[in-house]
């Protein structure tokens, strides 16, 4: 009996291997092929590693570090995509962009000025005002590489088939209208033979 509705798992366990997906339910980044999605491996890393910077100190003078929490998890989830999309070899290219980002933004500027500050005795008191800045600089490379480790069906996309789903239940609808006619014509001949006059004309 047809399935209603099914799911296919979608993913890569390398770059070189295609993606294989149902058209447009799948994200376009998905749908490109090998360098394509190397490409936006790379540049979302170097994306993700830019907003997350700045966000790494927030709540760290209050020894509440929740802008070093999410700053990690934005990389982790930005990495999750890029190995899903890419498979091992764009998890690798987006550790390697975010992780220059990450480290670009702690030299001082034409100006001066750092975006990640590294250290700061005698102006930050508290243990995360010290340390934010080292947590963050290595903590945006450890993560990535215990998520390289990670089975390849940890970042696998589900979609559905919606037009198979569609198909099958026109199928199913057929099926029970053209039963339930089958009865009735049954019903009608077992009347007849039976020689009942409300079915004689």
């Amino acid at each position: 009996m047809a399935s209603s509705s099914f799911q296919e798992p979608i993913g890569s366990t390398s770059a070189g291997a295609s993606v294989k997906h149902t058209g447009t339910y799948l994200p376009f980044s998905y749908q490109l092929g090998v360098p394509g999605r190397l490409f936006i491996a790379i540049i979302s890393g170097f994306l993700a590693a830019a907003v997350a910077g700045p966000a790494h100190r927030m709540g760290a003078a209050s020894n509440i570090p929740y802008g070093l929490v999410l700053a990690l998890l934005l990389v982790g989830l930005s990495a999750w995509a890029a190995r899903s999309r890419s498979g091992v070899l764009g998890a690798g290219f987006h550790l390697l962009s975010s992780s220059a980002m990450a480290w670009l933004m702690a030299f001082p500027g034409p100006g001066g000025d750092v975006l990640v500050p590294v250290g700061g005795k005698g102006v930050f008191l508290s243990f995360f005002g010290l340390h934010a800045g080292y947590i963050w600089l290595f903590g945006v490379i450890v993560v990535q590489l215990v998520m390289l480790v990670f089975p390849q069906r940890w970042y696998q996309v589900h979609t559905v088939k919606r037009q198979a789903d569609d198909t099958a239940a026109d199928a199913l609808v057929s099926d029970s209208v053209a039963a339930d006619s089958a009865a009735s014509d049954s019903a009608v001949l077992d009347n007849q033979a039976s020689g009942d006059p409300r079915t004689q004309s």
